[in-house]
C-alpha cells in the first residue's frame, strides 16, 4: 500500500502538495474509494479512503492507525561526511530505515568531502522514510566542523568510536538504552589524535564497534544497528 505525505484535520487527513497529488492519481493512479497510507511524520501512519479528488488536493477519510511509533532514547549519530557523495547518501538510506533520530554531518581533519547537499540529503531522508513505512523522518543538521559538535548541547550519554586503540571496549556493552546517545564516527583514515583527546576532554568515552575494520558508512550503520537492537530488545 503506498504512503503519501499530508496534513490531518479531524476525521480527514488532505494531501496538498502538488508532487504528492501527481505521484497518487498519475503514477500510482488511485482513485475515489481506493484506500492509502498517510501521514505527517509526527508518529503515525494512517490508513485513509480517498473521499475527493482536485487539483488542489486530495481528500482523505481516516480509517484506523496502521503503524504507531515506539517512544524510545534518541539516537544521535555524528559522522564525517564522505569522500563519495553516493557513500554518505547510502548510510543516510540505511540509517533512516534502522530508525537512527539525528544525524550531524561532520567536517573533520581528514574529511576531504565538505559539499553541503543539505536539501538533497532531507530528500533521501524522505523517499526512505515513505518506502520503509517510517512514521517520524530523521532530522539532518547543516555540515559542522568537528570542534562545533562540543558546543552543541549533548545527551548524558556520548561516545567517540575509532580505531587507533584496539584495546577498546565495545559499544554494545556500554550503551544504555533508556538515555540519550551521541556517538561519533569519523571519516576515511579515522579520527586525528587531537581529536580524539578533544573528544576525551568533553566526557566522550572511547568505543569499539568489534574487532573488524569497517568503511565510515559502514561503521555509521554498524553502529546504528548495533544501539537500536539493544534499544528494541528492552
Amino acid at each position: 500500500m503506498n504512503l503519501f505525505q499530508g496534513i490531518q484535520t479531524n476525521n480527514f487527513f488532505l494531501i496538498q502538495d502538488e508532487k504528492e497529488i501527481h505521484h497518487c492519481i498519475h503514477v500510482t493512479r488511485h482513485k475515489i474509494n481506493d484506500e492509502i497510507l498517510v501521514t505527517d511524520f509526527n508518529g503515525m501512519i494512517i490508513k485513509a479512503r480517498i473521499v475527493k479528488i482536485s487539483k488542489e488536493e486530495i481528500q482523505t477519510e481516516i480509517i484506523s492507525t496502521y503503524v504507531e511509533h515506539k517512544l524510545s532514547a534518541k539516537i544521535t549519530i555524528g559522522i564525517s561526511l564522505a569522500q563519495s557523495s553516493d557513500r554518505f547518501e547510502w548510510f543516510l538510506e540505511k540509517v533512516t530505515e534502522i530508525g537512527v533520530d539525528k544525524v550531524v554531518p561532520l567536517i573533520c581533519k581528514r574529511t576531504e568531502n565538505t559539499k553541503n547537499k543539505l536539501e538533497r540529503w532531507q530528500k533521501i531522508i524522505l523517499a526512505s522514510s515513505k518506502q520503509c513505512l517510517r512514521p517520524t523522518l530523521l532530522t539532518i543538521s547543516e555540515p559542522i566542523k568537528f570542534s562545533e559538535i562540543f558546543k552543541t548541547s549533548q545527551p548524558e550519554q556520548r561516545y567517540i568510536c575509532h580505531c587507533e586503540d584496539s584495546t577498546l571496549p565495545y559499544i554494545g556493552k556500554m550503551y544504555q538504552p533508556e538515555k540519550e546517545v551521541l556517538v561519533l564516527i569519523g571519516p576515511e583514515g579515522d579520527f586525528t589524535n587531537d581529536e580524539i583527546e578533544m573528544a576525551k576532554s568533553s566526557k566522550f568515552k572511547e568505543a569499539s564497534l568489534g574487532k573488524e575494520r569497517l568503511r565510515m558508512e559502514t561503521a555509521g550503520v554498524v553502529a546504528s544497528v548495533i544501539l537500536k537492537t539493544i534499544s528494541n530488545i528492552q
